[in-house]
């Protein structure tokens, strides 16, 4: 941010799995540097995206159209909370 890349009213994070995990301590390190979050632990703070997916696995043999589904999901809701327009 220090160098113009990005304002912290336009960034968020996103973490999966233990990568989920580390998005929660960022967000209780620097509560206000995102504006959103996606991961796959609960938080307080930012706009938090809760997604439950009851038939497919962790991710390796996930369906394609489970996949292309999360992942619009995630955009959508990146893109509304960061008031950006596709």
């Amino acid at each position: 941010m220090r160098e113009g890349h990005a304002a912290s009213g336009r960034l968020a994070i996103l973490g999966g799995s233990n990568g989920g995990l580390l998005v929660g301590a960022a967000l209780i390190q620097r509560p206000g540097l995102f504006r959103a979050a996606v991961q796959a632990a609960t938080s307080s703070g930012p706009p938090v995206l809760l997604r439950v997916e009851t038939r497919a696995g962790h991710g390796q043999g996930k369906p394609l159209a489970k996949v292309i589904e999360e992942w619009t999901d995630v955009w959508s809701f990146l893109f509304t909370e960061l008031a950006m327009e596709p």
